[in-house]
């Protein structure tokens, strides 16, 4: 029964943990450092460097609507969990979702 695993969100959990981790590495919660245009500009690295592995993921294995959705709830619930501000999670899951978000015509 092969659309068994279609529903199998297991390694691309693991995944998404990964890249979420990495962005709260790179970007911590907290107050910024820096000035506010550097903090800026770290963030907006961050956020494509996120998108960009999302992107290259979902090309080497192809995610269906189902996956997709449980992907960005799982970045979402981790950077939550490290502390991260509702509007930045917002961001990066809006980067995310643009990145990995289109339908396959093929």
């Amino acid at each position: 029964m092969k659309w068994l695993g279609w529903f199998d969100t297991s390694e691309s959990d693991a995944f998404a943990r990964e890249i979420a981790e990495e962005f709260a590495r790179t970007l911590p919660s907290g107050p910024p450092r820096g000035t506010a245009r550097e903090a800026e500009h770290r963030a907006s690295h961050a956020i494509e460097v996120i998108g960009n592995r999302a992107a290259k993921y979902d090309g080497a294995h192809p995610l269906g609507w189902y996956k997709k959705s449980k992907f960005m709830s799982t970045i979402e619930k981790c950077l939550i969990e490290k502390g991260h501000p509702p509007e930045l999670v917002n961001r990066v899951v809006y980067a995310v979702v643009m990145r990995i978000g289109r339908l396959r015509t093929t």
